[in-house]
Order: C-alpha cells, then structure tokens, then sequence
C-alpha cells in the first residue's frame, strides 16, 4: 500500500467536504462551461473557415474546461483557509520523502550496491562565509 501523508488525508477531506457543501455552486458551474463551449463550437463552425477551425476549437475546449477546473480549485482555497496549508504540508512531506529516497539510492550505489557501513566517509559540511551570507551583497551596497 502506498504510503499517504497525514496533510494529503486531510485535504482530500476538506475537498470532499467543501464540494458536498457547494453542489449548488459547481452545478451552476457546470452548466455555465456547457453553455459555454456549445456557444463558442457553434461560433467557432460558423466563421472559422478551413482546417484550423478544428484546432481552434480544441484548443478552446481545452482552454476552458483547465479555466474551469482551476475556478473550482481557487473557489475552494479562498473558503477553506486551512486548505492551502494542508497542500503546502502535503508537498513539503513528499518533497522530503523523494529527496530521502534519492539519497539512500545514490548511497547503495556509491557503496557497490550494498549499504556504506561505518568506514563510509561523512558528508562535510561548510560553513558560508560572512561575504556571502551578508544582505548588503544582494542590495548592492
């Protein structure tokens, strides 16, 4: 079973939650892309000559049903305030989660294909100077 974070249970939650609160909405949503691309198909057929009409007219569906759903999905981050923190939580674990995969990989290969063990070398760790790490450097002064 794939591991899944605490934050990523949470925000499917709240999403769950906030669309069974909002049906209304994402109905009326709905109906709007419908009407939506039905009035820009029969524009697109109507004056659009030649074969660039049926790329026009994909592009635009795809346009606006990807509008649509980011509508959806800004709609829920402004009434859910605890949603946006959960995403950040959730990208932030599996971020830390890849690169600690990565490491272990590169270790065992380092290695032959078996663990380091403890005469492997640690990594060294530099301090950064004063010059680099002073603000005025970035400010130009």
């Amino acid at each position: 079973m794939k591991y899944k974070a605490y934050s990523r249970r949470k925000f499917g939650a709240l999403l769950r939650e906030w669309a069974g609160r909002n049906k209304g909405l994402m109905l009326w949503m709905l109906l709007g892309l419908v009407a939506l691309l039905a009035f820009e198909t029969v524009i697109d057929l109507r004056f659009i000559p030649g074969p660039a009409r049926w790329y026009l007219l994909g592009l635009l569906h795809a346009g606006l049903c990807a509008a649509a759903a980011v509508l959806l999905l800004l709609a829920f981050f402004a009434h859910e305030g605890q949603a946006i923190f959960q995403m950040r939580g959730a990208w932030g674990e599996k971020d830390t989660r890849d690169e600690a995969l990565t490491m272990r990989l590169s270790d065992s290969t380092a290695a032959g294909g078996r663990s380091p063990g403890p005469s492997a070398q640690p990594l060294r760790t530099v301090a950064p100077s004063a010059a680099t790490c002073w603000p005025g450097r970035y400010l130009g002064t």
